[in-house]
């Protein structure tokens, strides 16, 4: 009953998309409703609404996957996202990179690697980054290669990397090539 209950509010949220024919704006709220439906379901998980019924921020202390990062891109006013323990594998990490409109991420307890980084790092509006490999994970998956992924992040202001093989010359460059940036590793 609960899930029913949260897919009829999500239909009734995006029941009129504007430009979208009818049968598509059913399509598409059920979509939503059925995403929204699947976050719910992930213990203590928090979901932050807009006026107009947009989800903006998603938190996560448990149990994200690859099945719930593939359903993000029908958030698409996504601005903030937190992670706890995370379960994905690179097809995740290109599903929470393929989110635009992302500012804020934040992977606590995770286990990203280079390349991961690489998936996720190509948001244009990215100001606040936190990785925090799980000591199970180790800290040599995320080394100075992924210094180049952070460097397109150009409005990135704050970085915090914990558990990590960067360099402190990785962090220099860093630092250097975006003007501004507040690292703590």
């Amino acid at each position: 009953m609960k899930i029913a209950v949260h897919i009829l509010l999500a239909w009734l949220l995006v029941a009129e998309l504007p430009g979208q024919a009818p049968d598509q704006t059913l399509k598409s709220s059920i979509a939503f409703g059925e995403a929204l439906s699947r976050l719910l379901k992930l213990p203590s998980t928090h979901v932050i609404f807009d006026t107009d019924g947009s989800v903006t921020g998603i938190a996560c202390p448990g149990g994200f996957n690859d099945e719930v990062a593939e359903t993000l891109h029908l958030f698409p006013r996504l601005r903030s996202l937190r992670i706890q323990g995370d379960k994905l594998s690179d097809r995740g990490y290109k599903d929470i990179g393929r989110v635009k409109n992302l500012e804020e991420l934040s992977i606590v307890d995770g286990n990203v690697s280079d390349s991961d980084l690489e998936n996720l790092t190509g948001h244009a509006k990215l100001v606040f980054l936190e990785i925090s490999n799980s000591p199970e994970a180790g800290s040599s998956r995320l080394t100075d290669k992924a210094v180049s992924s952070i460097i397109r992040c150009k409005k990135l202001k704050t970085l915090i990397v914990l558990n990590s093989n960067l360099s402190k010359s990785g962090f220099e460059k860093l630092e250097m090539a975006i003007p501004g940036l507040k690292v703590s590793y």
